[in-house]
């Protein structure tokens, strides 16, 4: 159980994995803008995805770099899936695989403004 008052339980909560530290930091900014409340754990290190995951009060939409396989066949995905996430897949292999795969995929290079249509279609889900 975690210690949040009944406010930071309504509040979105949006994780941000992704292995290129400055789209990391973009990603982050925009979510920030565009839901003010929210609650934004974000890294670049794989190894740090765990832990990171671990202590979010709940999960409502996450933007990772994850293969469509790896969201089904990997423990990050595993717990993605069982969290309820929203998910937002960036990298070469979900760029690859995203029209028969049915995910939201960011394709690069992309603007802001294809950034935010994404995150509000994903939150939207």
């Amino acid at each position: 159980m975690c210690p949040y008052d009944d406010a930071v339980a309504r509040r979105p909560v949006v994780f941000v994995f992704v292995k290129d530290a400055f789209v990391v930091e973009d990603v982050t900014r925009t979510v920030t803008e565009l839901f003010p409340d929210a609650i934004i754990t974000s890294t670049s290190k794989p190894e740090d995805v765990p832990g990171k995951l671990e202590g979010l009060p709940h999960l409502d939409m996450a933007v990772v770099h994850l293969s469509p396989d790896e969201v089904h066949q990997s423990q990050v995905g595993a717990v993605l899936r069982e969290r309820g996430a929203r998910l937002l897949l960036v990298g070469d292999a979900a760029e690859e695989s995203h029209a028969a795969a049915g995910f939201d995929v960011l394709v690069r290079p992309f603007r802001t403004q294809d950034l935010e249509a994404h995150l509000k279609r994903t939150m939207a889900r």
